[in-house]
């Protein structure tokens, strides 16, 4: 099956450099939730796909878990979760406090392997 995509008008007005052109936007078909997910790696809908739910939520929680203590976690063949944080800009490193630090965002990083894997995806045009 191919991913659809539809084009989309690059805008100009954010810079002069930029030149007039399109660019593919990909058009999600679905989001797919976690019950979703464990009904379709188990290909059923009964008891295998709820152990497979409660799978889910145990890796979930490890990774949120692992994530507040500072860790990174890499999954193979899928990626990595790391954490960013942010404050505010200070002058002089005394100025701040560990209390003054926030998460800023999770960032994940795909790994080669499943680059690799999509790089063969197909494109149909909406």
């Amino acid at each position: 099956m191919a991913v659809k995509y539809r084009l989309r008008k690059r805008p100009t007005n954010l810079s002069k450099d930029i030149e007039d052109g399109f660019y593919p936007q990909v058009i999600r078909s679905d989001n797919v939730d976690s019950k979703g997910l464990a009904s379709y790696v188990t290909g059923d809908h009964g008891f295998r796909s709820a152990a497979m739910l409660g799978a889910i939520e145990q890796i979930k929680e490890g990774i949120i878990s692992l994530l507040e203590d500072g860790n990174s976690v890499s999954i193979s063949g899928l990626g990595t979760f790391t954490l960013t944080a942010q404050s505010r800009l200070v002058k002089d490193p005394k100025e701040i406090r560990a209390g003054s630090i926030s998460v800023k965002d999770v960032v994940f990083k795909v790994s080669p392997e499943l680059m690799q894997r999509l790089r063969s995806v197909q494109f149909e045009r909406e």
